[in-house]
């Protein structure tokens, strides 16, 4: 099928596939979440991966149980598809990416009105 027929949806999802780092209204889908923004703040200036109960014990908003299963279900998935992190389900760890750098005063601003 060549690329002027696929509908809007279609080629979101072939650039989302396809790019090496994540694009704008990826990075807006990512900051639209109260919890994936604080994940990346606690995860960032970590020069290791934390396990997810670290994780875990570095956020709020709710029980341990119910961020962990969000976490695990939602949230790490989304981001590492976005390849913002990296999310070891087997050692259950998570670090963050190298954050692209055309993006950075856009994270340092979501961060100060968070």
């Amino acid at each position: 099928m060549p690329f002027d027929t696929l509908s809007e949806n279609d080629r979101d999802a072939e650039r989302w596939k396809t790019s090496a780092t994540p694009d704008l209204d990826t990075l807006f889908t990512v900051f639209s979440n109260e919890l994936r923004r604080e994940t990346l703040f606690a995860l960032q200036g970590e020069d290791r991966a934390l396990s997810l109960s670290d994780l875990v014990g570095r956020l709020e908003g709710g029980t341990d149980e119910r961020i962990r299963t969000s976490l695990v279900h939602a949230h790490l998935p989304m981001l590492e598809e976005a390849r913002l992190v990296t999310w070891n389900r087997a050692q259950e760890s998570v670090e963050m990416e190298s954050f692209p750098e055309k993006y950075h005063r856009l994270l340092a601003t979501v961060d100060r009105t968070a």
